[in-house]
């Protein structure tokens, strides 16, 4: 999905299939790897002007995925991830959570 909707430059289905591959990652146990994916989510998100994060309707996804991610990695390390995804060049952020969408 994530590939498809990078190549339409579909930055809103792309910010919608990062915060669900970080659902899936941290359900799996890899929170610091959910964390930076979720970041990268939410830096989209910024970018197609929803900085609340569109679609409400998703937001017990989103808790779930922060919890799982925060309790599998610590309050500290899930917050470095987190911020590294948010500030990384929304390129690379998205080449990184396509490299983990192979991988877990």
């Amino acid at each position: 999905m994530l590939a498809g909707k990078h190549r339409l430059r579909d930055s809103f289905g792309i910010a919608l299939g990062l915060d669900l591959l970080a659902a899936a990652i941290a359900a799996q146990g890899a929170g610091a790897q959910a964390a930076r994916v979720y970041g990268t989510g939410h830096a989209y998100w910024r970018m197609v002007g929803h900085p609340q994060r569109g679609t409400p309707e998703l937001g017990p996804v989103r808790e779930t995925c922060e919890l799982q991610a925060r309790a599998a990695v610590g309050d500290e390390a899930y917050q470095r991830a987190f911020e590294r995804g948010q500030s990384d060049n929304a390129e690379v952020g998205l080449a990184a959570a396509l490299t983990s969408e192979l991988h877990f």
